[in-house]
């Protein structure tokens, strides 16, 4: 489910600052970019498409170390890089 947020009231202010609508994307997206909430993906580490098991097309190393950062119970808020360092 995607977050509810309403751009007018920042679109606004930057508006106010000199600053246009693409200045606002960039800022926001900022700072998100690389990191991911376990919930979006944690079906594909533990149940892909009902199979009980991870997805195949993820590489091993980088499933068992996003399995490390979450958890199948109780990971869901927990905030991941996407792209981690792996060994």
């Amino acid at each position: 489910m995607c977050c509810k947020f309403n751009c007018r009231p920042a679109n606004q202010l930057f508006n106010s600052k000199g600053l246009t609508l693409d200045d606002l994307v960039v800022l926001f997206g900022a700072h998100t970019i690389g990191f991911a909430h376990c919930k979006h993906f944690l079906n594909q580490l533990y149940d892909y498409q009902g199979t009980k098991k991870s997805d195949p097309t993820i590489d091993p190393r980088l499933l068992k170390a996003l399995r490390m950062s979450c958890p199948h119970f109780g990971g869901n808020a927990d905030i991941v890089a996407v792209t981690p360092h792996i060994p």
